[in-house]
């Protein structure tokens, strides 16, 4: 989920690549304040299909007043996880619907 506020990504897939790729990310100058928020396995794959999703700032995820307040420092894994969950579903629901 990307906006110009906001920067959210799960990594998903081999757990070697994935750390792989997170290093990278990290030593990429163009990248700052980058931080792991949950590193975990999970048996299915959420965005097996999905590369990025562009976010308007009008979204249900947070508003420009919450990310100023700290809302991504004061967002628990449960948080994340459950973004990602619903972005997953609307994903689904769209495919499903031939969007």
């Amino acid at each position: 989920m990307c906006r110009h506020d906001v920067f959210v990504q799960m990594l998903e897939g081999p757990r070697e690549r994935v750390s792989d790729t997170f290093h990278r990310i990290r030593q990429d100058d163009r990248h700052s304040e980058v931080k792991l928020r949950y590193f975990g396995d999970s048996p299915n794959r959420m965005f097996e299909k999905w590369a990025m999703l562009h976010d308007p700032a009008r979204s249900w995820l947070w508003s420009i007043a919450e990310v100023d307040q700290d809302a991504l420092e004061k967002a628990s894994v449960t948080d994340y996880r459950r973004i990602f969950r619903i972005l997953a579903e609307n994903m689904e629901a769209a495919e499903r619907d031939g969007k």
